[in-house]
């Protein structure tokens, strides 16, 4: 299965009534990532799934301009924290 196509990750955000910047991407993959940049959304990487790869892949200026969490367990009590 491919990453979401740009016009439904606009939908998504309509739908919720929420500018695609406020939205966020969980990922794990490469073309996640490129999904959410095209949809100008903000990006978080998780490293369960191909994200350890997909991780390993990017440079260390790539690794450090995103979020990254173990899993998305962690993704998830971290945003309820805040």
């Amino acid at each position: 299965m491919g990453s979401p196509r740009l016009g439904m990750l606009l939908e998504i955000a309509k739908n919720f009534n929420q500018p695609a910047e406020a939205v966020i991407f969980i990922g794990d993959t490469a073309s996640d990532r490129q999904a959410a940049k095209a949809a100008n959304m903000n990006f978080v990487l998780v490293k369960t799934g191909k994200g350890e790869n997909t991780f390993k892949d990017l440079n260390e200026v790539e690794q450090k301009s995103i979020s990254v969490f173990p899993s998305l367990e962690f993704f998830v009590e971290a945003l309820l924290s805040n």
